[in-house]
């Protein structure tokens, strides 16, 4: 009688959608091969290296990433299926909406602009940041420095009113106006003079990285949901990552402490201050008269 075969069951390993993305990216799609030889003719002025590119050899690999040897076979299926995907993926569906990305920003921030000018890059940040093993950077607060001269030191101001003639009633007029000013002497300057300070980072700027984050967040979990009933070998769980990193990983507020009340003390329980025991005093210089010098060594 034939021998009955049991059936056998595959378990799919279990990866996170950005570490399924980094294996696709960084493992497997280097594999591929497509680089074709140069067969276009060349001029006959051309340097050695591209003249064997007219015989049909190949010179180098420019046009593809590094990939491995050819003894490591081709890329997995799931990863072509992963790049599909990503390739696939339509960033007009993605919603980042409850992802809050203006919160705290104020009105003036225009988040439609710079989210629509984010959205066309979702599918490249997705591929960059699978490749590099990163995710995006927030790139932190809202930043400003002074205003530098040419010297490269902080420039100081002050606000001048000189009297520009009287009104109808005789009231004086002045025309108030900022001018740059000197110290009067290091490290002092005139009553009133400031420092005009300029943005380094503005709300802008954070509304973008905040964009990019979320739009890169919506994408994988998007994926994560697309690609678990396609993948045979890999089972795709949602990312890992923080939601809304500037919402939940927000630092707790500064705490105040209270004033302290001036210690007082007592008179007749104050501690007798200790006093420093007098040093020692140098020793007179002696001098031995002329009279009495001998030389070395005589008695």
């Amino acid at each position: 009688m034939p021998a009955s075969v049991s059936p056998t069951t595959t378990r799919k390993r279990v990866l996170d959608i950005e570490a399924a993305l980094r294996w696709a990216y960084q493992s497997e799609l280097p594999k591929r091969r497509e680089d074709r030889a140069i067969t276009a003719p060349m001029p006959a002025q051309v340097h050695p290296m591209w003249r064997a590119g007219a015989f049909g050899g190949r010179i180098d690999c420019w046009n593809r990433d590094p990939g491995f040897p050819l003894a490591m076979g081709d890329p997995s299926p799931d990863a072509l299926r992963i790049e599909a995907a990503v390739e696939a993926l339509d960033d007009a569906t993605l919603d980042i909406l409850p992802y809050d990305v203006g919160k705290g920003l104020g009105e003036h921030v225009d988040l439609r602009h710079v989210i629509s000018i984010t959205r066309r890059d979702v599918r490249s940040w997705i591929v960059t940041y699978a490749r590099n093993g990163k995710r995006p950077d927030l790139g932190g607060p809202a930043e400003f420095e002074p205003v530098r001269g040419a010297n490269g030191k902080a420039e100081i101001w002050e606000t001048v009113s000189i009297p520009a003639g009287e009104g109808p009633d005789g009231t004086p007029w002045f025309t108030t106006f900022d001018r740059r000013t000197t110290a009067v002497r290091a490290g002092t300057y005139p009553d009133g003079a400031f420092c005009k300070l300029q943005w380094v980072r503005t709300a802008d700027d954070i509304a973008e990285d905040r964009a990019r984050y979320a739009l890169w967040h919506a994408g994988l979990t998007l994926l994560a949901e697309i690609l678990t009933p396609v993948l045979q070998t890999v089972a795709v769980a949602p990312p890992a990552a923080v939601t809304r990193p500037w919402i939940e990983a927000e630092p707790a507020p500064p705490t105040i402490r209270p004033n302290l009340a001036r210690r007082t003390v007592a008179l007749d329980k104050r501690r007798p201050v200790a006093r420093r025991a007098p040093g020692r005093r140098p020793e007179p210089v002696r001098m031995n008269p002329p009279s009495e010098w001998k030389p070395a060594g005589a008695a």
